[in-house]
């Protein structure tokens, strides 16, 4: 009968035991067994950096938007850390046409306003230069110097050069 009692004092005694050591390990020591957070979860602080210029529906502009967008998104992940955001921010730098036929995919409710690449897609192929090659050899032909430096003439000429592969 005393067996029972002794054997739960007993039990009682080693959990306050293994209770008393976790209280003494040093928080340094419990912390190295916890996950780290990921890198992209850091709490560093963003890059402050100028917002794109708005975008009307311009051909020959839409590359270089898309791609500053880009880069905007990519140095500020925590702000833009969701496809619709990121979505709805692309949006709200639009202007004119371009402006209007976002607008119109907003009030239709369409699900490609929810996914990132799937809304740069559809823009892609109503924006982007579809003779792109015919146009920068087009540009190439009627490329000159004229009285600027060499240097912004060479930089033109490997733009346009870059689309005629």
């Amino acid at each position: 009968m005393l067996d029972t009692p002794m054997r739960q004092v007993t039990n009682l005694t080693q959990a306050v035991q293994e209770l008393q050591t976790q209280a003494r390990t040093p928080m340094s020591a419990v912390a190295a067994n916890l996950m780290p957070l990921p890198e992209d979860m850091a709490m560093a602080p963003e890059q402050r950096i100028t917002m794109p210029e708005n975008f009307p529906g311009d051909r020959l502009k839409y590359r270089s938007f898309i791609m500053s967008c880009e880069l905007m998104l990519d140095l500020q992940p925590c702000t833009y850390h969701s496809d619709s955001i990121k979505v709805c921010t692309l949006i709200s730098l639009l202007s004119g046409p371009s402006h209007e036929w976002a607008h119109e995919l907003l009030r239709d409710n369409d699900p490609v306003v929810q996914h990132w690449d799937s809304f740069v897609t559809l823009m892609s192929s109503m924006y982007d230069d579809p003779n792109r090659r015919d146009t920068s050899q087009t540009a190439i032909r009627a490329l000159r110097q004229g009285r600027r430096p060499v240097e912004e003439y060479i930089a033109d000429f490997k733009r346009y050069s870059k689309d005629t592969r």
